[in-house]
């Protein structure tokens, strides 16, 4: 299964479309998807494809509790959504900022949840780990800021995708993003592949659109 995180330290440039449209594109074209919402938010995934957060009574926030309290990510299936033909989510609700509190407490530390030892930084890595053999594709989601939860997505990812409006506020949060990544690469995760910034929306100056992709171009 191919991991794909779609990731920016920064809201409205277009993350969550980017996710939900690659997820059904891969899903069109044949292959299993699981589109994970990471976002403790709004669920913005979650709402984007028709869901209330607040009425699920099961989402990622109830796999993760049981994997740190139990040492296993029981409830992924129950948790997970048919959305459509090879397309599943797992959505997120607004008791994931619970969770990601936790980790945050937890950060530095192993997290202990029965007989298992896990990093915080390792979470998604190990729920993802269970449906490795059901999907082609993960697509997470992640949360517009540098969280544990964006760290999480960051570090089980075979590639990443940095959705970008050219200005310059979305400018500083590549640099931020890219940061992160490059820590990610040299301590958890060497492998991470990443295209060039992707432009998601119009509009920008031209100065700020040659720095991304000058910026693209030095990762």
């Amino acid at each position: 299964m191919k991991k794909i995180s779609i990731s920016m330290a920064k809201g409205g440039v277009g993350k969550t479309s980017t996710a939900v449209n690659l997820s059904a594109a891969l899903a069109k074209s044949g292959r299993k998807v699981l589109l994970v919402d990471c976002d403790p938010q709004q669920g913005n995934a979650t709402l984007f494809l028709g869901h209330n957060p607040n009425g699920l009574r099961i989402t990622i926030a109830n796999v993760i509790n049981a994997l740190l309290d139990l040492g296993a990510p029981n409830f992924i299936s129950e948790a997970t959504i048919r959305q459509a033909e090879n397309f599943d989510l797992l959505p997120a609700n607004p008791k994931l900022e619970a969770i990601q509190n936790r980790l945050i407490a937890e950060k530095g530390s192993s997290i202990f949840g029965g007989e298992t030892t896990i990093q915080p930084y390792e979470v998604l890595r190990t729920i993802l780990r269970e449906v490795e053999e059901e999907y082609d594709y993960a697509v997470l989601d992640c949360p517009p800021s540098i969280s544990m939860l964006s760290i999480n997505a960051l570090v089980v990812a075979d590639s990443v995708l940095l959705p970008v409006e050219a200005h310059y506020e979305c400018y500083e949060a590549l640099e931020q993003t890219l940061d992160v990544i490059n820590r990610i690469r040299a301590n958890w995760n060497p492998a991470h592949k990443i295209p060039e910034p992707h432009k998601a929306l119009p509009g920008g100056r031209r100065v700020y659109q040659n720095q991304f992709w000058h910026k693209g171009a030095d990762i």
